[in-house]
């Protein structure tokens, strides 16, 4: 007589109500997630004829938790990262702060004397933000996109760019002179590019775990990024530039416009945080339930077998 099952119950996440038996057969037609092969009649535990992804995969759908379970676990230890290196970030932000309020002003702090922490700070929070976005920004294993221009890929590249850019402004400052604040520009503009299609990506990520709570503000937040980037360029950044060019002084219209950017943009920063560390809870459930699935599998692959 069999013993029965041992209790592998998976963790209700609104999505997976079984795992997928590995004797079961495919009785209709399903196409193959990677390669698009017909998978009628075959089992969960054979592989795709054409491409060698495993039938179990198509059947299941494209649930995150189903999918490798080490490249989901390289997603998570990428959030990880970013949610690093957004703190840092914020604390390098606060100091910059400290740095243009009366207090430095008045000489309490000497403002020279902090400029060495604060490329610290921007080296820590540079160098987490860009490591977790390569990380989480890997390509998913047999899986081929349809193009080279995708959210992820987009992303990767951008941020990647942003950082050696951001990184000469900084190091060369006086070397590069005027052209500094022009490489700042750039380096600016492409980061909240590689930000907000890293947003887009992990939207999508959000769906396939799936997180519609986290879903919505995810998508909020990247079209506040958007529009903010947009404004900020046309209305600050841009006349700015002009007018350094013409040696000119900074019209007074631009402050009225500044503040309230200023604070939108603090307001984006703060849920943007907050959802990086959602997101890193979300994925850290993500791999405790693809690591639970594994072991769920193991003993009915050795029944099988």
């Amino acid at each position: 007589m069999d013993n029965p099952p041992a209790d592998t119950t998976i963790p209700d996440d609104g999505i997976s109500d079984d795992v997928v038996s590995q004797s079961q057969t495919n009785n209709h037609d399903l196409p193959c997630l990677h390669c698009g092969y017909n998978l009628r009649g075959m089992t969960a535990d054979k592989q795709c004829p054409e491409c060698g992804e495993e039938v179990g995969r198509s059947l299941r759908g494209d649930q995150l938790h189903f999918s490798d379970l080490h490249w989901v676990r390289r997603l998570s230890l990428g959030v990880n990262l970013i949610a690093w290196g957004a703190n840092t970030s914020a604390a390098t932000l606060l100091l910059s702060i400290l740095l243009m309020s009366d207090l430095a002003s008045r000489q309490f702090i000497d403002p020279q004397s902090l400029l060495p922490l604060m490329h610290v700070l921007l080296l820590l929070a540079g160098s987490s933000f860009t490591i977790g976005v390569w990380l989480m920004t890997t390509p998913e294993s047999g899986v081929l996109e349809a193009s080279a221009w995708t959210p992820r890929n987009i992303s990767r590249w951008a941020v990647m760019f942003a950082a050696v850019i951001c990184f000469l402004s900084v190091s060369l400052y006086q070397a590069l002179s005027v052209y500094s604040n022009v490489l700042v520009f750039i380096g600016i503009n492409v980061s909240f590019v590689g930000i907000i299609f890293l947003m887009i990506y992990a939207y999508s990520l959000s769906v396939r775990m799936p997180n519609h709570e986290l879903a919505v503000p995810t998508r909020i937040v990247t079209w506040g990024y958007g529009v903010f980037i947009l404004i900020f360029d046309l209305i600050v950044i841009l006349p700015v530039l002009m007018q350094n060019s013409l040696s000119r002084g900074k019209p007074d219209w631009i402050m009225i416009f500044a503040c309230p950017l200023f604070i939108a943009f603090i307001v984006l920063l703060i849920w943007s945080m907050i959802l990086t560390i959602q997101y890193y809870y979300a994925f850290r459930k993500a791999v405790e339930t693809a690591e639970l699935i594994r072991a769920t599998q193991s003993p009915q692959s050795h029944e099988a077998g």
